[in-house]
């Protein structure tokens, strides 16, 4: 059985498309669509598969879908208005999981406090941990240890780093 904590909404059913089965998606989030075989939706409080016969966007957030063994205008109907949900391992962050460490204090490798991870610039080639005033970009340091339970970070920073900010 399909539960509410193994999904992500992705979107949501708005009308037909033609009188084959034809659904029009609104896709407001992205997903690994190659390794995505089915929609979940749920029909009456149960999250159902629906899989895929073929799935075709014409747009960056618009897609016609067809389900499997759906072939009518009536049988379709019922999923108007409908949220469209995937497994959550198929919704694509933004940031690799890696960089999932906002709010993490971070240390340098002799064990002294830096300061907390604030946000992550990802808008440039070169990605940056933004702690306070200070400007960290990932490729200049290695990343010794990162405990997720006590939210830290361990970074070996190249020496004088922090010091071109003051």
């Amino acid at each position: 059985m399909i539960t509410a904590e193994e999904l992500a909404p992705i979107g949501s059913f708005s009308k037909t498309h033609g009188i084959k089965g034809e659904i029009n998606a609104d896709i407001e989030a992205d997903f690994d669509i190659d390794n995505c075989d089915y929609f979940v939706v749920d029909m009456d409080g149960i999250f159902v598969p629906f899989f895929i016969e073929t799935l075709r966007f014409r747009s960056d957030t618009t897609a016609i879908v067809k389900f499997e063994d759906i072939d009518t205008e009536e049988e379709i109907r019922d999923f108007f208005g409908k949220t469209i949900y995937v497994k959550k391992e198929l919704i694509e962050s933004e940031t690799d999981d890696a960089l999932n460490i906002f709010g993490y204090s971070m240390f340098n490798e002799k064990g002294e406090a830096i300061g907390k991870v604030d946000d992550i610039d990802t808008s440039t080639m070169n990605t940056l941990i933004i702690s306070g005033d200070n400007l960290i970009p990932l490729a200049a340091i290695e990343i010794l240890d990162i405990n997720h339970k006590l939210h830290t970070i361990s970074i070996k920073l190249p020496e004088g780093l922090l010091d071109i900010n003051r």
